[in-house]
């Protein structure tokens, strides 16, 4: 048998802004999908949407994958925002890998290649970069570069919200997008602190971005309702919408003296906490068991 522990993805800095030149930062944290394959005398097809990029891959490498039955763990049971499909082509990628060279794949630019060949909208492939690498990834397009940091910020931590929403990427994507150079710019700027371990202009950074996205139409109204509240909460810095809409999940920083209070805000408004700093994955897990 061989499993393969895939964290889940969230964008830090980057969403849309990614997509028009501008860098990302996408964190790799727990919980993680779970994928299991085990060889089977019966012909498999892909476990997954056939219109997918995990299922053009399998199709590319049918010869190698048909013979392996597949069981995937799901653990927000189908909640969005956290990357399964992503997950699903990083397991299928990783799998072929294995079976060819007894190894992972060790230059994440070729999975990111192969992603971008598979998939038919335009979608970044942060996701499946990030949840590649681990811990914060910061990406960048043109030219690709990838690379995994640490929380740079010592006295405060992000937290990853479920809203409870969930919209479909891949659908909102072929609509086409706007220009967004106010999200853009909020997404350099975020960057650039973050190398600076400048918390006060990576806040700075994620206001202007929440500020555009809204202006823009591109933030969902029950997640506009849950940021009001969430600012009023001890400790918090500031807030932004993550991913397509920002409608499945969202990021509330936090000073760390308001820790236990931010967290008693949360279960008051009835909101969960999916993640902090100290849920970050720094790897993709393989097991191999005879």
């Amino acid at each position: 048998m061989i499993e393969l522990l895939v964290p889940s993805k969230t964008f830090l800095v980057g969403e849309y802004a990614v997509l028009q030149g501008a860098p990302a930062l996408v964190a790799a944290t727990n919980p993680c999908f779970r994928f299991r394959a085990e060889k089977t005398s019966e012909e498999q097809k892909s476990l997954f949407h056939p219109d997918s990029a995990a299922s053009r891959w399998f199709r590319q490498s049918e010869i190698l994958l048909k013979k392996w039955k597949v069981n995937f763990e799901d653990p927000h049971q189908g909640a969005g925002g956290f990357g399964a499909s992503g997950a699903q082509f990083v397991f299928y990628h990783a799998l072929s890998t294995y079976l060819q060279s007894q190894k992972l794949c060790d230059d994440v630019n070729d999975v990111w290649q192969d992603y971008k060949a598979c998939e038919t909208t335009k979608a970044s492939g942060a996701d499946v970069v990030a949840q590649t690498l681990g811990g914060i990834v910061h990406l960048t397009q043109e030219p690709f570069e990838a690379k995994s940091y640490d929380w740079p910020f010592d006295e405060t931590d992000f937290v990853i919200i479920r809203t409870g929403q969930k919209i479909d990427t891949h659908t909102h994507l072929k609509q086409g997008l706007p220009s967004l150079e106010g999200v853009v710019a909020g997404a350099k700027l975020s960057t650039e602190a973050f190398f600076m371990s400048n918390v006060e202009a990576f806040a700075s950074g994620l206001a202007i971005t929440q500020k555009e996205l809204t202006k823009a139409g591109l933030q969902a109204e029950t997640t506009l309702a849950i940021l009001e509240k969430l600012n009023a909460a001890p400790g918090v810095l500031v807030t932004k919408g993550c991913g397509a809409m920002g409608a499945d999940t969202v990021l509330a920083i936090i000073d760390n003296e308001y820790r236990t209070e931010f967290f008693h805000a949360l279960r008051e408004l009835k909101l969960h906490p999916i993640a902090t700093s100290l849920d970050l994955v720094h790897e993709t897990k393989l097991k191999i068991e005879p």
